[in-house]
């Protein structure tokens, strides 16, 4: 059922939604960390973009576990990249699970004259340790979706 869609591996198709999703979420998310000011804005559009990026991810690895199950002979060859993508999984739940509890804590400023929008949050040492967690978490995230990209590309391209 995964294998598939009009006749093409859904897996290379569904790969470039996460290959997108994933670093921009972590760019966003390092962004909503760092910049206070900016919180106010970016708070919904990030814990839509974290979902999106847990649900490409797992669905990615799906895709790729039915198309390998479809074409066993291909096994020994994306072994380390399956492997890799298995890890990103863990890695993007991590940053999910990380990403949502900023949402919800980390307060900030509104630009607006009311004031509405604008959060006090957490106490600053609680600030700081959420958003370097967000920080860490979202460059693991980048980290290994590039690695797991390479190692799938190699593995289809050679080399």
């Amino acid at each position: 059922m995964l294998d598939e869609f009009f006749g093409l591996p859904l897996h290379p198709l569904v790969v470039h939604l996460t290959v997108v999703l994933v670093p921009t979420t972590a760019v966003v998310a390092i962004v909503f960390a760092v910049v206070e000011q900016w919180r106010w804005a970016l708070r919904w559009l990030l814990g839509a973009m974290v979902l999106g990026s847990l649900a490409s991810t797992g669905l990615s690895l799906l895709a790729g576990e039915a198309f390998l199950a479809s074409r066993p002979e291909l096994a020994p060859l994306v072994a380390k990249h399956q492997d890799a993508g298995k890890t990103l999984l863990w890695f993007v739940v991590m940053f999910t699970v990380a990403t949502l509890v900023a949402v919800a804590t980390l307060g900030g400023p509104s630009p607006m004259v009311s004031g509405a929008g604008g959060r006090r949050g957490v106490p600053k040492p609680a600030r700081v340790g959420i958003g370097s967690l967000l920080v860490v978490m979202a460059l693991l995230c980048l980290y290994q979706v590039i690695r797991t990209g390479d190692l799938g590309a190699r593995a289809v391209w050679g080399g």
